[in-house]
């Protein structure tokens, strides 16, 4: 949430995520510290990270359409689909910087999800094994911070069994949630 939200505003929002949140069962009520001024819990549920796993994986997959290319600074600039997604920071893999901006922001508990392009890779076995990889990262995350850091599931929806038997790996792994996203 930004600081142009009112505190008002910014307590109905929070406790309307929360509530929801909790009636969905993935979270209980004391599941993370309340460092916002009020007693409500402020969640992210929209914080996107990358992993070195993924980034891996991304590499040895050799798919013309994504590819790292190093840049100035040692971190690696994306493309998909011959367009820059961007520059891969490390606070978009460094779990104790998130915690910190997370502080700074009063945001009690992130629920992550794999930035995009995701886990769309052309090949099978590289899309499984970016899969694979990103949960898992996302997994020991969690486990790290517990009370700060719940995930959302990357698949491979193009392999509808391999998708299937991630689903179910990465549930048993923790993951409360499953990333949907829509590339064309």
């Amino acid at each position: 949430m930004t600081d142009d939200i009112n505190p008002q505003r910014r307590s109905l929002l929070g406790g309307a995520l929360a509530a929801g949140t909790m009636m969905s069962g993935a979270l209980k009520p004391s599941s993370a510290p309340a460092t916002s001024e009020s007693s409500v819990m402020a969640i992210d549920v929209h914080t996107q990270m990358y992993t070195p796993g993924r980034r891996e994986a991304v590499r040895q997959a050799n798919d013309p359409h994504i590819k790292l290319t190093p840049g100035p600074g040692g971190a690696d600039s994306m493309f998909y689909m011959w367009s820059n997604v961007g520059v891969l920071g490390n606070g978009m893999f460094d779990w104790d910087v998130r915690i910190k901006k997370m502080d700074e922001a009063r945001v009690d508990l992130a629920i992550v999800s794999l930035s995009s392009p995701n886990v769309f890779l052309a090949e099978r076995e590289h899309s499984v094994k970016a899969a694979r990889a990103a949960n898992d990262d996302f997994a020991a995350a969690a486990a790290k911070y517990p009370a700060r850091i719940r995930w959302m599931a990357s698949l491979p929806w193009d392999f509808t069994t391999d998708a299937l038997a991630e689903l179910r790996r990465a549930k048993d792994a923790g993951a409360i949630g499953v990333c949907l996203w829509t590339m064309a």
